[in-house]
């Protein structure tokens, strides 16, 4: 078997890190922003579910982890802020299935250049169907630079 390395490792073995390296990632305090909404079954398509409360910005969106407790048949999500509502996931079909999902936050960094519409407020839209009652459980994580 052979050993590998990966970005950052590989910056360090080769005698230093470079500015091509995220320094939030370097010793980083991940932070955790947790919120719970219980769907009521009433939700139509089109509704926007709002998650938690604005990032602090700076944020470096690590990932986005959504539970719901029951099927939603038939219904999309896209994950997003509300600068760009489909930022993480656009017409997702997971949470049709009860379960843990995961969502990559890319290292987004929240730069909050439309304070209206601002990137620190992670959403959550459906599409497809009206939901069905459950409860919707969602975990950020994510870094401070």
């Amino acid at each position: 078997m052979a050993d590998v390395l990966g970005v950052v490792a590989t910056k360090v073995a080769a005698g230093g890190l470079t500015n091509a390296a995220l320094s939030g990632l370097i010793d980083a305090r991940v932070k955790a922003m947790v919120e719970t909404y219980v769907i009521l079954g009433t939700e139509a398509s089109g509704s926007t579910i709002t998650l938690g409360g604005i990032l602090p910005k700076g944020a470096n969106v690590l990932e986005i982890i959504l539970t719901v407790t029951a099927n939603q048949t038939t219904a999309t999500f896209s994950v997003g802020d509300a600068e760009s509502a489909t930022r993480y996931a656009s017409a997702a079909t997971d949470l049709q299935t009860a379960g843990i999902y995961v969502y990559a936050g890319n290292n987004y960094v929240c730069d909050d250049t439309s304070p209206t519409s601002t990137d620190r407020q992670i959403v959550l839209t459906t599409g497809g169907a009206t939901l069905s009652a459950a409860t919707l459980y969602a975990t950020i994580l994510y870094t401070l630079d």
